[in-house]
């Protein structure tokens, strides 16, 4: 242990430091007090209050020996007889070791005693990657820091975090190890997957203020750092593209690109993260860095949680039940290699539960009774919340219009139309989710004998068909990788953003740092049928089968008054569709 620490550069205020006593029972408290004193004596400041040559220091220990009673060895003991030559040697110093005792007693007090070279100074001060070496009242921080640091190395992250949180806690805490400490408290926060955390701790690292007495060095570290605070304290993703200030020989550099990854993944872009792993670990770190080398081992694991995330399949209700028991085997299966903590374990947790969540709806849409379920009211047109698409060119006014009156209906067609009516609930419930196919096998289940509800029927499913065959032009039209703009989800706030690839199930978002699957549930049907609008362009307009899709698909996800207004701007609506319309409206619930 070195017999001083210091976190100043002051040679005044180390000639203070200096001046203290040193007292060997502080650092080994079980020692023997006669042999602290010994110690003691040996250690002192002032020459004066030293051995004044080897006889004396001799004979003090040979002092010592004979009065360590029990602990001395067998025949040990050392008579009042003039010793001889060999039994001046105390038998616990053996000539090599004696020699050994004596370089490192030389060393000491040469560390102790040296000049007062700045050069010197800084050096014994620095103790790697200009992390100053500290102490505060008789705790040493120092110690503290580097242990807190290897612990960080080892990956025992939650102690690491509690030594860098206390360690800030100390007055008057010099940089530049202010500075990495409060980066290495971020490090550790975001290694245990509180990206939440890590923010605040960033942002403090962020709006770091330098003061007038700091050297060039640590003020160059500072302003790095400060950058690097403020791109890990924001709430989005780092981009892919981002430019990293100039820090010292790479070294500073490489440990940002760390943290990028890691507030990457853990916000679920798993994808852009990998990608600042990989530059994190093409980073060599030599002296006095080399400590970072120990963190890349951490992100090897992230890396091979990244190679079990790739193809994970995606459960959906369309799928068997036979399908989702596999992936959900699957998902287990892979959750067990996983490593990493944070948001590839949530994710493949998330996928499990929708697998038990879907195989639980399933079963209950199973179970439901064939046409025998209890009248419920008349649905009911939701207010217009929006304004109507300008997707279709207006035209004369043919289309149909909702419960034209015609002929009085039997009793036997009402019964069965009311529950048709009551079905087709249960569709549109599914159909708000695009959950089409599930939607069409409800209709499916019904058995019509009347005319009049077959035909209603057969209505009630062509639609559903068709709102599906607009939602695979959509998806097909997606995959080209052409739209860029508003992504609007039927929750939060409206993005801007890249769409690079769609499935039945999900589409790829882009917001600038790498694809991000997200589940298609999540957007806005008026939104896909602005988005088609934008990506089919005019064509749309000579396009009557897409027009009546969309038409259908705005329907079946409920979205009824706009599904009204796009079908009286359409232009040529085909006899069929027209017919249909019409059947559709006539037969709706009435008061």
């Amino acid at each position: 242990t070195p017999p001083y620490a210091a976190n100043t550069a002051s040679l005044d205020e180390l000639k203070k430091i200096k001046a203290k006593t040193i007292r060997l029972i502080e650092t080994v408290p079980d020692a023997r007090k006669r042999t602290c004193r010994l110690i003691d004596r040996m250690m002192a400041r002032k020459p004066a209050d030293r051995h004044q040559n080897y006889k004396d220091l001799l004979a003090e220990i040979i002092e010592v020996e004979n009065k360590l009673g029990s602990r001395r060895r067998p025949g040990s003991a050392i008579s009042s007889a003039p010793p001889s030559e060999e039994a001046k040697k105390p038998l616990w110093i053996k000539p090599a070791v004696a020699a050994g005792l004596a370089l490192l007693l030389i060393a000491i007090l040469a560390f102790v005693f040296r000049g007062n070279k700045d050069d010197d100074l800084n050096a014994a001060l620095l103790s790697g990657g200009n992390d100053r070496v500290l102490v505060a009242g008789e705790q040493n921080i120092a110690a503290r820091y580097v242990e807190a640091r290897n612990l960080l190395g080892e990956g025992k992250t939650n102690r690491a975090q509690k030594l860098f949180q206390i360690i800030l806690k100390a007055e008057d805490l010099k940089e530049p190890t202010r500075t990495w400490t409060e980066f290495n408290l971020g490090l550790c926060l975001l290694l245990q997957g509180n990206e939440k955390g890590a923010r605040t701790a960033f942002l403090k690292l962020s709006q770091a203020n330098k003061k007038p007495d700091i050297d060039e060095s640590a003020s160059a570290l500072i302003d790095f750092f400060s950058h690097t605070g403020t791109v890990l304290n924001d709430v989005l993703p780092v981009r892919n593209n981002i430019t990293v200030l100039s820090g010292n020989g790479g070294a500073q550099e490489g440990i940002a690109y760390l943290a990028f990854g890691l507030k990457n993944w853990n916000q679920g872009q798993f994808d852009s993260a990998l990608r600042f792993f990989k530059q994190f670990q093409a980073s060599i770190f030599p002296e006095p860095y080399s400590w970072i080398e120990s963190l890349k081992k951490q992100v090897s694991n992230y890396q091979q949680d990244g190679e079990v995330l790739k193809g994970l399949p995606n459960p959906h209700i369309s799928m068997s039940n036979g399908e989702l028991g596999k992936i959900e085997t699957q998902l287990i299966q892979a959750r067990k290699k996983l490593t990493s903590s944070g948001s590839a374990p949530q994710l493949l947790d998330d996928r499990i539960e929708r697998c038990k969540t879907l195989l639980i709806e399933k079963k209950r849409l199973a179970s439901l009774p064939k046409p025998t379920l209890p009248l419920l009211p008349p649905v009911v047109a939701p207010p217009t919340v929006f304004a109507a698409v300008p997707m279709l060119a207006d035209s004369a006014s043919t289309a149909p219009q909702p419960n034209d009156k015609g002929p009085a209906i039997d009793a036997k067609s009402m019964e069965e139309l009311k529950k048709l009516w009551t079905v087709e609930d249960v569709a549109l419930g599914l159909g708000s989710n695009f959950e089409f196919p599930q939607a069409l096998s409800r209709f499916e289940m019904v058995q019509a004998e009347t005319p009049l509800a077959r035909e209603l029927l057969a209505d009630e499913m062509q639609i559903v068909k068709r709102a599906e065959s607009f939602l695979g032009q959509l998806i097909s039209k997606l995959n080209e990788g052409k739209y860029q703009g508003e992504v609007l989800r039927k929750e939060g706030k409206p993005l801007i953003a890249k769409i690079t690839g769609a499935t039945r199930s999900s589409m790829t978002v882009d917001l600038g740092f790498g694809g991000n699957e997200v589940a298609l549930e999540e957007f806005s049907p008026v939104w896909l049928l602005n988005l088609a609008q934008d990506l089919f362009g005019d064509s749309a307009k000579e396009n009557p089968e897409l027009v009546g899709d969309a038409v259908c698909f705005a329907w079946a996800t409920e979205e009824h008054d706009l599904a009204l207004k796009l079908a009286k701007k359409g232009k040529s609506h085909p006899d069929e569709f027209v017919a249909m319309w019409k059947r559709m409206m006539k037969n709706r619930p009435r008061d």
